[in-house]
């Protein structure tokens, strides 16, 4: 947590990185991000269809992290 508030902005943005990718349904809380806090739904099917791209990719990094932490355990 000392490192959100680190002084360095590099520092800081790679302290935040390391928090954001533990988040619990990170896909989830990609596609509300982008499709209700930041809008969009004003965009019609062109706003849905990036959130949900963006939760796709955001759901394959989190199985790409899997396989790798699991495949290093062997």
């Amino acid at each position: 947590m000392r490192g959100l508030l680190h002084p360095d902005l590099g520092e800081r943005r790679r302290r935040q990185k390391l928090l954001l990718a533990r988040l619990p349904l990170r896909p989830l809380a990609r596609f509300l991000a982008l499709y209700a806090a930041r809008g969009g739904f004003l965009d019609g099917r062109a706003g849905l269809a990036y959130a949900l791209l963006q939760a796709w990719y955001e759901y394959m990094l989190v199985l790409k992290k899997r396989e790798l932490l699991a495949s290093a355990k062997r």
